[in-house]
């Protein structure tokens, strides 16, 4: 079976969280190969099995994605379909809402796989143009201008 390769310590000189990881990995390779009819499995190593802890991976940043869909599933609790559940404070008191990101959602389309920092650039631009026209449309019933905005989702 492969050879599993680990730090033995963490940056503070303790035990790391990867060398717990790679003993719980050996003593399951080593139950894989105790059972019958595995005697097929090799006993040089095929392969490395690198194993990292975060907190001194330098190489984690470089592999993350940096779009605005990744940043949304890493920072907020997305479900399987796409739902985000929050709540609001209004006049009225405490509302609960369902966003649903998802293909039927323009503004998600346009910018989920997008570097989040022109997003975020983005974002501040829609929201400032939704700011400048909404209490004029509000006054006149002219929401219908905001090209991006999803208006078979919201009652005006």
């Amino acid at each position: 079976f492969p050879a599993i390769r680990y730090a033995a310590h963490d940056a503070a000189g303790k035990p790391g969280a990867a060398a717990a990881v790679a003993q719980r990995v050996h003593r399951a390779m080593l139950t894989l190969q105790s059972k019958p009819g595995q005697s097929s499995i090799p006993d040089a190593p095929t392969c490395d099995v690198l194993i990292v802890d975060r907190a001194v991976d330098v190489v984690a940043p470089v592999v993350h994605e940096f779009t605005y869909e990744a940043m949304v599933h890493d920072l907020l609790p997305v479900s399987k379909q796409g739902a985000y559940k929050y709540a609001i404070q209004t006049n009225a008191g405490a509302q609960n809402k369902e966003a649903v990101l998802g293909d039927g959602d323009p503004l998600w389309t346009e910018l989920r796989y997008e570097h989040i920092a022109p997003v975020l650039n983005a974002l501040a631009v829609k929201a400032k143009e939704f700011s400048d026209i909404g209490e004029s449309a509000r006054l006149t019933g002219e929401v219908r201008s905001i090209h991006w905005f999803p208006y078979d989702r919201v009652r005006v």
